[in-house]
């Protein structure tokens, strides 16, 4: 079949096709809609990214009797991420129709659930464990089901689902529609299969090999404890659009993600620790590109989609074939390329070779990039932007620049490329995912400031609403400065100790000349502001050495905030946090007063990277000095 059209599909959900830009079907689709229609059970094996959802969704669309507000079909989902991207999905799909779709799962709200199965909901997408819960309290009803979907079907037949999904096909009327979808289907579930479904029609688009082709591998070959600053290196030199790093562990997922973010890499995690809340929100970052790589564990490798996936990099590898084919499968989906790379150690190379024999795939070896590969990969992703961009050949620029840039002569050009290159190649920085709700019109707020006056009037106010009781349950029972309670500060030097005598005049006299040797509160906080605006001459740390000013080509516009700052000279510069003093950021450029023993450090910095920036860091002609 050449497009849906041949499928017999609804007006709307024929809009709704177009407006996804689903132009014509894939050979799952083409294979998989047509017996789904007639009621058939179904298997579906195809690679991942290849339109499965779409292949057991259109049918369920045209398939819901809009006219019965009851649960008619049901699908599964081994994980609340799955779950919520499957609703999605079909709520796309089935846009302006009359069909309801509920996403059932945990971590979420189950009044708001049961609100949404009371108001009819005729499709649910959930996870087994809550599913039951809602069975158990009888707030959702199987008696009209008709059909049933098992999405991932191999992890959900497996033995840590297996018991939940069996429970709920009890609760299914006996005539019921089965269909099984996965990119996989181990011989050790073929037996379920057959018993849950009636001679199934079995779709099979899947590659020999069971990955997409698409998809390149590689390995590198290193020590466990050098895998992470090899991760950081190859992340450098590829520049991948969005990747996501498996970890077969959650302490690995915590590690790494906190190696890379210390490294100055926007990455997010993801593992079963988290809360379905945190999860969600790592998932919407990457989705709206705030950050650019995700470490998480295998919750991540069944069903997850994310726009524009170029990399896959396995942390460490699980001796499980299953496993590598849904992690590396996350990338090269819908007919794009992509890149699988795994870092092997002696520990993992067992299970690595164990995959590769058992899909028949090849991996090429790499080696850890070097500072100048780093570089030279850097150059190329920037000449490919500019070509991207034509060169800014059509951009809308002003008269005198462009008469300015006619007048240069060739070293001129040469000597400013560089830096017009580096504020080009400045990142977007998203300081917010969401936009700032629109300020009140100044006469609303003054009315709700007079209101709330006028109310704190009638109930007293705020001092006399608070003391006034306190003084009053005093006095009943005796003035609380009588009894050594609390009364101001200056008045407690007469308090009780612990041991409950009274405190002599030596003791607060030796509190005081502590004070005193240490310096005054007030001389402290003078002090502490003395040094935030330049001035070393005194505090115990800056007489004990002297600093150098230097100046870093980073300032507030490019998005960096003083810790940015400290995470550059600590990691790149390799500078001692004792040896960081006094930074004064502008818009952008920061200076930052560097003890001597890390100046050479520091130094060595300049032109290295940080995120996407190319760090340029000299000596400052002029020393910091406070500010007046």
């Amino acid at each position: 079949m050449e497009n849906f059209e041949e499928f017999g599909l609804s007006d709307q959900v024929m809009a709704n096709l177009k407006e996804k830009n689903y132009e014509k079907p894939t050979d799952v689709q083409v294979g998989a809609i047509p017996p789904i229609l007639e009621k058939k059970d179904v298997v579906i094996q195809s690679r991942t990214g290849s339109g499965k959802t779409a292949a057991f969704g259109l049918p369920l669309i045209e398939s819901v009797m809009a006219d019965v507000p009851a649960v008619q079909f049901v699908c599964l989902v081994p994980t609340r991420e799955l779950a919520a991207q499957v609703h999605e999905e079909l709520s796309s799909l089935s846009k302006d129709t009359e069909m309801k779709v509920c996403a059932i799962y945990g971590g979420t709200d189950m009044n708001r659930q049961i609100r949404r199965l009371r108001d009819g909901a005729q499709v649910v997408v959930g996870t087994p464990g809550r599913i039951l819960d809602h069975l158990k309290r009888r707030t959702m009803s199987f008696s009209v089901v008709r059909g049933i979907v098992l999405d991932e079907a191999d992890k959900m037949l497996s033995m840590g689902f297996l018991p939940d999904v069996q429970n709920i096909m009890r609760q299914l009327p006996k005539r019921r529609q089965v269909v099984m979808s996965s990119a996989t289907f181990p011989y050790s579930i073929e037996q379920l299969i057959l018993d849950y479904m009636e001679d199934p029609v079995k779709v099979d688009v899947s590659s020999d090999e069971g990955t997409p082709k698409e998809i390149d591998h590689y390995f590198c070959s290193v020590q466990s404890n050098e895998k992470e600053t090899a991760l950081l290196a190859l992340l450098e030199k590829e520049q991948p659009e969005f990747s996501l790093i498996f970890c077969n562990t959650k302490v690995d997922v915590k590690s790494v993600h906190f190696f890379l973010t210390k490294a100055g890499i926007k990455a997010e995690e993801m593992s079963s620790d988290m809360s379905q809340s945190q999860r969600e929100r790592s998932l919407k970052r990457i989705r709206m590109g705030v950050s650019q790589h995700m470490v998480c564990t295998d919750l991540a490798a069944r069903g997850i989609d994310i726009p524009a996936l170029s990399h896959v990099f396995c942390f460490s590898s699980s001796a499980d074939s299953e496993t590598y084919v849904h992690r590396t499968g996350r990338t090269g989906r819908a007919g794009k390329s992509g890149k699988a790379i795994s870092l092997v150690s002696t520990l993992d190379l067992a299970g690595f070779q164990t995959a590769l024999k058992t899909t028949g795939l090849e991996a090429q070896e790499i080696h850890i990039p070097t500072e100048d590969e780093i570089t030279d990969s850097r150059a190329q992703h920037l000449h490919t932007k500019l070509e991207e961009i034509n060169y800014g050949h059509a951009a809308d620029v002003r008269d005198e620049y462009s008469k300015v840039a006619d007048q240069l002569t060739d070293e001129q050009v040469r000597d400013m490329l560089p830096l017009l290159l580096e504020h080009f190649d400045r990142p977007v920085v998203l300081l917010e995912e969401a936009p700032r709700p629109a300020a009140a019109p100044r006469d609303n707020r003054e009315e709700r400031r007079e209101s709330r006056d006028d109310r704190r009037d009638s109930r007293g106010r705020r001092d006399d609403r608070g003391r006034g009781r306190r003084d009053d349950r005093r006095d009943s029972r005796g003035r609380r400065d009588d009894r050594g309670g609390r009364g101001r500060r200056d008045d407690r030097g007469g308090g009780r100790d612990r041991g409950g005598r009274g405190r002599d005049m030596n003791r607060d006299d030796r509190g005081r000349d502590r004070r005193d040797n240490r310096g005054r509160r007030d001389d402290r906080g003078g002090s502490r502001e003395r040094r935030r605006d330049g001035d070393f001459s005194s505090g115990p740390r800056q007489r004990s050495t002297s600093f150098t000013t230097l100046v870093l080509s980073l300032g507030r516009a490019d998005g960096l905030d003083e810790m940015d700052i400290q995470n550059i000279l600590r990691r790149q510069g390799r500078a001692r946090m004792d040896d960081i003093g006094d930074i004064r950021m502008k818009d952008h450029e920061s200076f930052i007063n560097v003890g001597d023993n890390s100046v050479e450090n520091v130094l060595s910095a300049d032109g290295k990277h940080f995120k996407s920036f190319e760090l340029y860091i000299s000596r400052s002609p002029e020393k910091l000095e406070p500010q007046s």
